[in-house]
């Protein structure tokens, strides 16, 4: 299981996503195989994130599934057309080798 980060740049700086748009791109991941679960960060600065939980077999595959699931949510929820994709990506979490239990 990934998360992976859709970033997504607004029409107008300083735009919130639409409400729905968590519901919107949900139902459409019922669709993209190995989608689990959407959460939406609309506030996210410098640009909202969708954050996509997805099985799959490796970190390159679910990126492109959340690139797929974007271009497919644009498809059915047209009022998501003036928001760019800017980037899908798994966020690398750098851990603290000093930390306990961390060697």
């Amino acid at each position: 299981m990934y998360l992976v980060h859709v970033h997504v740049q607004p029409p107008v700086h300083g735009v919130l996503l639409p409400s729905g748009t968590a519901d919107a791109v949900a139902a459409c991941g019922r669709d993209v195989t190995g989608v689990e679960h959407v959460v939406v960060h609309a506030d996210t600065h410098p640009h909202p994130v969708i954050g996509v939980y997805i099985s799959a077999a490796t970190l390159k595959a679910a990126e492109e599934t959340a690139v797929t699931l974007w271009h497919h949510t644009l498809l059915h929820h047209h009022w998501l057309h003036p928001w760019t994709l800017l980037r899908a990506e798994v966020p690398l979490i750098p851990i603290d080798a000093d930390r306990p239990g961390m060697s």
